[in-house]
Parts: structure tokens; C-alpha cells; sequence
């Protein structure tokens, strides 16, 4: 299980990611990003899945308070675009509506990455623990 940790934290150097300061600004560059190309493509053609990027990596290296901001933010900036963007046929009634799905759908990938990031420690806690007793 060492060297998955090991794997783990040399990705997270090659991406620049030691840092938590690292990892909100490639989310808020990712997000920045995702919002502009949701802009570019409107209103027929959903990017909800590229706005779970900036909130998957935010969560994992910030946590769940950083996640749920996150998410929080991608859900504003999706309303954004979609007030800006939007079909006039489509009232502000449903565009919050829609809001408060991808918020929700939003936080539960938040809370899902935060419980794996943590099983993942504690698994990787246990196996160093009965590799000592096993090599002692």
C-alpha cells in the first residue's frame, strides 16, 4: 500500500497539486473554463459533467467544506450562463429549479468523494499496520 501512497503523491507533484493553494487555482481555472466553454455551446448542450472536474479535485485536496463551495459556485456559475444563454421559452422558475437539482446532484458527488478520500486513508492506515506486525 505504500507504493499506491507513494504513486498517489508523485501524480499530485507531477500535477503540481502538493499544495492546497495549487489545487484551488487549477479548480478556479478549471471552473473559469468549463463556464466560458458552457457559454460557447448554450443552452442545448449540457456541460454538468465537465463542472464535476473542478468539484472532484477540490473536494478531494480541500474536503468536503471545500468541495460543497465548490459546488456551490459551479452551480452559480452554471445559472449564470444559463440566464445568459438562455431560450426564451424557458421560465427563471425552471432555470432555479434545474439550479437546485445540479446543487444537490452536486453536493452528493461532494460528500461521495469526501467518504472514498477517507476510506482510501483509513485502508491504507490498516495495511501499514499489519505490514509492521507482519514484518516485525
Amino acid at each position: 500500500m505504500q507504493t499506491r501512497l507513494r504513486r498517489t503523491r508523485a501524480v499530485e507533484r507531477r500535477l503540481g497539486l502538493s499544495s492546497r493553494g495549487r489545487a484551488i487555482a487549477l479548480g478556479v481555472v478549471l471552473m473559469g473554463l468549463v463556464a466560458y466553454v458552457d457559454w460557447l455551446t448554450g443552452p442545448r448542450v449540457s456541460m454538468i459533467v465537465f463542472y464535476l472536474v473542478p468539484v472532484i479535485l477540490l473536494t478531494w485536496f480541500t474536503g468536503r467544506v471545500g468541495g460543497a463551495i465548490t459546488a456551490i459556485v459551479a452551480t452559480v456559475a452554471w445559472f449564470a450562463v444559463a440566464e445568459a444563454t438562455s431560450i426564451h421559452d424557458i421560465t427563471l422558475k425552471v432555470v432555479l429549479w434545474n439550479s437546485t437539482m445540479r446543487l444537490v446532484m452536486l453536493l452528493l458527488v461532494v460528500q461521495l468523494v469526501y467518504v472514498c478520500r477517507g476510506l482510501m486513508g483509513e485502508v491504507e492506515r490498516l495495511v501499514d499496520e499489519r505490514t509492521a506486525v507482519l514484518t516485525a
